[in-house]
């Protein structure tokens, strides 16, 4: 699949995804504890194999982790091979959320909601008990304490700032994660080409599969370009260079038409 976005993504790291490009590059390659469905927008599971059991008092949320989730292969991993998902990588999520550093805009949504996330966070990252409400129950169970009931919690958990990635990752790649990414997502980051293009590739160790059980995805990748300039992109795309466009310049309304030559109705107002 190819397709062309008008601006260059500033970060594709979870924790310091902003805008919308990044946005939608990361949300191939990394996931969370939970995801939106696209259809409908409600909140579904991922990553967990279920919803969160959440306590009479509404505070605390456990989460059951899927067996058999990998993440991607990458050389951060000592044998290339990417590991198993495990409840330990959701304990260092929550610590890596509540360390202060430039690249981190994540602890802001959560400030004030975790149990011993703030005290984390003044700690400046350091404590030895890490956050103290993020807690595994044993390798694929989690259990989260939040300070007071939050009905749009799981919809937090749905956020790019809620995103899973392996430890060695970060201790490899470090602030290089801006364009360095290793998830569990549907596909893996073979290429990045500053201001120039993206290239994701099918993973082939993804664990969701359709209601067919056939594996997904069905892309065997995306080529995400950065041509800049509205027209250009259009011509581009007259060219066949790209799939699909967002919009179409007004410039050119009286020249599109359908596949039978007449011309679409909803530009007509703009000859």
């Amino acid at each position: 699949l190819k397709f062309n976005e008008l601006e260059y993504f500033r970060s594709i790291y979870p924790l310091n995804t902003g805008e919308v490009v990044g946005h939608r590059i990361g949300n191939q390659i990394y996931e969370g504890l939970l995801r939106l469905n696209q259809t409908d927008l409600s909140v579904v599971p991922c990553l967990a194999e279920k919803m969160p059991d959440i306590s009479a008092d509404g505070k605390t949320y456990t989460f059951t982790l899927r067996k058999g989730v990998k993440f991607h292969d990458d050389p951060c991993f000592a044998d290339g091979k990417g590991r198993e998902l495990k409840a330990a990588d959701v304990v260092n999520w929550a610590k890596i959320l509540h360390t202060p550093a430039p690249d981190n805009k994540g602890y802001d949504y959560f400030k004030g909601r975790i149990v011993g996330g703030d005290e984390f966070y003044k700690s400046g990252g350091k404590l030895p008990q890490g956050v103290s409400g993020v807690t595994a129950v044993d390798e694929y169970t989690v259990k989260i304490e939040l300070t007071e009931p939050l009905g749009f919690f799981n919809v937090l958990l749905t956020m790019p700032y809620a995103y899973i990635f392996p430890e060695e990752a970060r201790q490899k790649y470090g602030e290089n994660m801006r364009i360095q990414a290793v998830g569990t997502g549907a596909f893996t980051l073979k290429t990045v080409k500053e201001n120039d293009a993206v290239l994701l590739l099918k993973n082939p160790n993804y664990w969701d599969k359709d209601a067919n059980g056939n594996q997904l995805p069905y892309l065997d990748g995306i080529r995400v370009s950065f041509v800049k300039e509205h027209m250009a992109e259009f011509r581009e795309f007259t060219q066949g260079k790209f799939d699909f466009m967002y919009r179409i310049p007004l410039e050119i309304a009286d020249e599109v038409t359908d596949r039978k030559g007449s011309l679409l109705s909803e530009y007509k107002k703009y000859q």
